[in-house]
């Protein structure tokens, strides 16, 4: 259970958010410039890495420095869409070199759509901003993949960073239940875990099954993912050089960990058949 824990180029790479252009060093800025062409940028690409943002600019420059490091058997492309920021996001991906698009219709389901049209390689790979991700990350989401052509998506466990930099117990125990109830649905309902900040798959079965069409709001990537579930097998990539490291803003929203933690025990036990049964299509 290590890997809960994020490793120290991670953390090293979280330091740049929350930073203008301006605040960061500029050996700094060109290094993540060199990386981004040199490792996400092919002309011939067979993986794409799609990350969406809307008003990003204190997460986007720490996500893509961490995508640039890829290091996959296969040539990259990393494409960020820009879901109609009015903010900085589009200034530091034009100051990055980072290839990237703008999609006018707002939502996560639009913004998806536009980035898998966009995507020139076999293999999409979906990414959120305020996410950091491991160098073998992209590689290892593709393996089951290539290996099986039952394998029809993959999915890989989201771990917390601390936003203030101090992990503490409690953030720690948070994650161990919430890996315990991430693996009790993996068993029946795997779609329930699927989050578009790690998922990976070939375009052309995402494009057959419709895309991203009629899931315009939140839950984008769970609808999906359940109806790929019908035609293929999802997979969990348990590597721990896949877990990816997301921000825990999500689960402070509703004041503290404490409340986060009651608010989501009362959601899974409201939901518990979950565990048990699994998913029938509609």
């Amino acid at each position: 259970m290590g890997f809960f824990i994020p490793p120290k180029d991670i953390v090293e790479i979280q330091k740049l958010q929350n930073k203008s252009l301006s605040e960061i060093d500029s050996s700094v800025i060109q290094k993540i410039k060199s990386d981004v062409k040199q490792n996400v940028s092919s002309s011939k690409a067979e993986i794409s890495i799609v990350v969406i943002a809307y008003n990003e600019e204190n997460q986007i420059l720490a996500c893509v420095a961490s995508l640039a490091r890829s290091q996959a058997n296969l040539p990259v492309e990393v494409i960020v869409v820009n879901n109609n920021s009015n903010d900085n996001t589009q200034l530091i991906l034009d100051t990055i070199g980072v290839k990237s698009i703008i999609e006018t219709k707002q939502g996560y389901g639009f913004a998806r759509q536009a980035g898998l049209e966009a995507a020139s390689g076999k293999y999409v790979l979906t990414c959120d901003a305020d996410t950091l991700y491991q160098p073998e990350w992209a590689q290892k989401m593709i393996e089951p993949l290539e290996a099986e052509e039952g394998v029809i998506e993959t999915y890989s466990f989201g771990s917390y960073y601390a936003d203030n930099f101090k992990y503490d117990f409690g953030l720690l125990l948070y994650q161990y239940i919430k890996f315990g109830n991430f693996l009790m649905l993996h068993r029946k309902r795997p779609h329930l875990n699927v989050r578009g900040f790690s998922m990976a798959f070939r375009k052309h079965d995402v494009v057959n099954a419709g895309g991203y069409a009629n899931k315009e709001g939140r839950g984008e990537d769970g609808m999906l993912s359940f109806e790929l579930s019908q035609v293929g097998k999802l997979v969990l990539v348990r590597d721990s050089k896949a877990v990816v490291y997301t921000s825990s803003r999500g689960v402070l929203i509703d004041g503290s960990l404490y409340k986060g933690f009651i608010k989501r025990a009362k959601d899974n036990l409201s939901y518990l058949h979950n565990y048990f049964t699994s998913a029938k299509p509609e």
